[in-house]
Parts: structure tokens; sequence; C-alpha cells
């Protein structure tokens, strides 16, 4: 856009550079360019702007909804992993006569179909009570059926933690239960993995709280020890529950 001035110039003796002057009054045009409007600035500017704000709401309420959800997940897969049947207890056994060891008894099966002693399948929550969890070798127990069996507790020793339980068995465990149980710990430490920047948490301390019950569970010393043999866990989340331990209500 260019606007026009138009004046007349008086009578001058000699020319200026770059005007053409005749003795006389001559028109003279002078265009002279037009300043762009302010209006036509800021709309793009606010334009930009406001979708820079909108694209980090969702992106914050993506990441709460992504915390909620992840907890959420986490807590269905505990309840699934505990109920799983991938445990066995001794049945046959009397706690007035305490001398009874799985690792002596080599030969137990599901059923009772010979000797005193024989597994009864359980719930994996089953084996996760007060007594301490005590195995005399890294090796697994053998097979009990067609799964792979590992002892958890070769014998029912010593006080157990108070609790509601008021009869412990000697225990084993699958290596199904025992891997998912292993997994289980893995994502939870994974994703209470603490980042530079707090919004990129996948999980929160609040989110936390309905997972202390199982996490604080198996934070014993006793079952880490077991949990964590034959590479059953990595160093990083044998660091993450012995945390737990230490400081008696979570590390988080």
């Amino acid at each position: 856009m260019q606007l026009s001035v138009w004046g007349r110039w008086p009578r001058l003796g000699k020319a200026r550079p770059g005007i053409r002057l005749d003795w006389g009054e001559e028109a003279l045009a002078v265009e002279i360019p037009a300043m762009i409007p302010e209006a036509a600035i800021f709309p793009p500017i606010f334009a930009v702007a406001n979708a820079l704000i909108s694209a980090t709401v969702s992106w914050v309420i993506s990441r709460l909804v992504l915390r909620e959800n992840t907890a959420r997940e986490l807590l269905s897969e505990a309840l699934a992993v505990q109920a799983r049947e991938e445990a066995w207890i001794v049945e046959g056994y009397d706690e007035s006569d305490p001398s009874i060891k799985v690792s002596d008894n080599r030969k137990l099966e599901e059923e009772p179909r010979s000797g005193k002693f024989w597994l009864r399948r359980v719930e994996v929550r089953a084996v996760l009570d007060e007594a301490e969890w005590n195995s005399p070798s890294e090796e697994p127990f053998g097979f009990v059926g067609t799964r792979r069996a590992w002892i958890v507790r070769n014998e029912v020793r010593g006080q157990p933690r108070p609790g509601p339980t008021k009869k412990h068995y000697p225990a084993l465990i699958s290596s199904r239960g025992k891997e998912e149980l292993c997994g289980w710990i893995e994502r939870v430490r994974s994703a209470n993995t603490k980042p530079l920047f707090l919004l990129f948490r996948t999980l929160s301390d609040k989110d936390l709280d309905m997972l202390r019950p199982l996490l604080l569970q198996l934070a014993r010393e006793d079952i880490v020890r077991i949990l964590a043999r034959n590479d059953g866990l990595t160093s990083e989340s044998v660091r993450f529950l012995e945390g737990a331990v230490a400081s008696g209500v979570g590390i988080w």
C-alpha cells in the first residue's frame, strides 16, 4: 500500500539532488510506504499461543489419566497374580510335629495316594502368609504334575509374624507363580522411577497407596531373598524392596 502526498514547492534558485525543479511552482508527488497495522500482526501470535496452551493442557490431562490407569492396571495384575493356583501347601502336616521338611520328601504328589503327606494346590496368596520363607537350596524342588516347583517354605519354624493366619504350612510355588510375582514387582519399580520432572512420573505417591499392602508384604527380607534367586529379580528391584523395608512405610 502506498500513500501519495501532494504539495507545492516554492521557487528555488537551484535544484536539490534527486529532485527536478523548474522555475515556477510545480506539483510534486511523494510516495510513502504505509505502516503495517498492529491488528495484522497480533492475531497470528495469539493463535500460536492458544495452540501451545491447548497442547500443554491436553498433555497434562493425558499424563494424569495415564497415572490413574497405570495404578489400576497394576492393582488388577496384583489381584490376578495372587489368585492364580500356582502354589502348594503340604497337607497332613501336624503343627505338634514340625519335623517335616519339604526337601526330605521329594516324591510328594497332589493327591493323597500314599504316605502321610501330600500337596494341595492353592492360590499364590495362600503362601504369602506371615510364616517365614526358607529354602535350603537354589535348585528347584522338581515337578508337581506338569509344573516345575520351587520350595518357598521348607519347614515351619520360629514364631510367625502377627497376622490373621492361624495355621501355617510348608509350601512351594510354581515357576509361573514366581515369575509373575517378580514381573509385577519389576513393573511397579519401573513405573515408580522418579524422572527429572514430576509430571513425567507414571505413578504418583497417592496412586501407590493402593499397591502398598502387597508390595510391602513382598518386601520382607526372607521373600526377597528367595524371589531374587536365579536372577528372578533385578538388582534395582531388590534395592527398591529393601528400601521399602528400611523406611517402614515404603520408599516413596
